[in-house]
């Protein structure tokens, strides 16, 4: 408990596992156990959403790539990615109301605000990429977070 209090959510999984693998109807244990769960995945999720972001103003392929699965969609998103930092300078992404929509422990949706503004190579002037709202539906696979939908 006081490791999920303190912010120390991987930890306190592992503590509650253990007290709940000897008292399997401890209601307290399991009730923190789910709450450390949610609020572990919530935080990772924001993190990907970050790195995500962060990946398109450094024009850093592997980096956005990384959290993408299935293979259909890795390919179109590395030629999307790639046609922006070919054709785009300076860029700048922005996200906002990010909302996550945890379906259960290996699902979730998540949406935000994104604004894409860069410096278009060909014209040299400022231009908005994108504006509008994103969702991602996410599944957990081998315990780690993947974006498995991109609208």
């Amino acid at each position: 408990k006081r490791d999920y209090e303190n912010g120390k959510y991987e930890q306190s999984k592992i503590n509650l596992e253990q007290a709940l693998k000897i008292n399997s109807q401890n209601r307290e244990a399991q009730r923190y156990y789910d709450l450390a769960d949610r609020a572990s995945s919530e935080r990772t999720i924001r993190q990907i959403v970050e790195r995500q972001r962060k990946a398109q103003e450094q024009k850093d392929l592997l980096s956005f790539l990384s959290d993408i699965r299935p293979d259909s969609l890795l390919a179109k998103k590395r030629a999307d990615a790639i046609a922006l930092f070919n054709n785009y300078d300076n860029i700048n992404s922005r996200t906002s109301n990010i909302s996550i929509n945890l379906i259960d422990r290996s699902h979730a949706d998540v949406s935000f605000s994104h604004l894409l503004v860069a410096l278009d190579k060909r014209t040299n002037q400022k231009k908005v990429i994108f504006e509008g709202k994103k969702t991602l539906t996410l599944e957990k696979i081998d315990n780690k977070w993947k974006i498995l939908v991109y609208r």
